[in-house]
């Protein structure tokens, strides 16, 4: 499209204000542009349908243009907005790349310290269940020499109350005997004092 300041369409006015309209008998004022910007009677005074058909002609041809350039000019700041739209989601789009690839570095750290984790505990695991017979083992040891130890203790106990009812037997025997002897001495005593006082005068 030719803008209405282009060398061409200069040109071209030149060549319309030195070219046919010369052969046709007309002169533009320098101050006029256009064909159509003289003054009416002065056309009618030539009264020249082909002029007339030649200045309607160009003045629509000329509003053609100027309309097609008014639709470049909104094409091209429409152009210009969707540039700018499309450099401001393109800067979205590179945070948004740059945070889902940090989320996704983040998810496979993640992922490689859960599948690190879970390695950990199924060797812990495995390692708990060989151990298991010889921690059962060692369990039911224990548990026989505790067993055995609470015998000992309750059988060393019983032998004690045995032996300490065995002693309180021989200390009550020892009461008695030495009792039954006591009493004996005393009868003697009494004998021996009833026959002193039945010799008494």
């Amino acid at each position: 499209m030719t803008p209405l300041s282009s060398p061409s369409r200069t040109k071209g006015r030149e060549l319309l204000k030195n070219g046919p309209l010369v052969d046709l008998g007309i002169r533009l004022p320098k101050d006029k542009k256009f064909l159509w910007e003289l003054p009416s009677k002065e056309i009618k005074k030539r009264n020249d349908k082909a002029i007339l058909n030649l200045i309607d002609g160009l003045k629509v041809l000329d509003d053609r243009e100027v309309d097609l350039e008014r639709r470049l000019a909104d094409s091209e700041k429409t152009q210009d907005k969707t540039m700018r739209v499309h450099m401001s989601y393109s800067k979205k789009n590179k945070a948004l790349t740059k945070v889902l690839q940090e989320v996704k570095e983040r998810a496979a750290k993640d992922q490689f310290e859960v599948t690190q984790l879970r390695s950990e505990l199924v060797a812990k695991r495995k390692r708990a269940e060989e151990k298991q017979p010889r921690l059962s083992a060692d369990l039911d040891a224990k548990k026989r020499r505790s067993d055995d130890a609470i015998s000992a203790n309750l059988c060393l106990e019983t032998n004690i109350i045995i032996l300490s009812g065995t002693k309180l037997e021989m200390t009550l025997w020892e009461y008695h005997h030495w009792a039954n002897v006591a009493e004996a001495k005393l009868k003697t005593s009494t004998w021996k004092l009833q026959e002193l006082e039945a010799t008494i005068p």
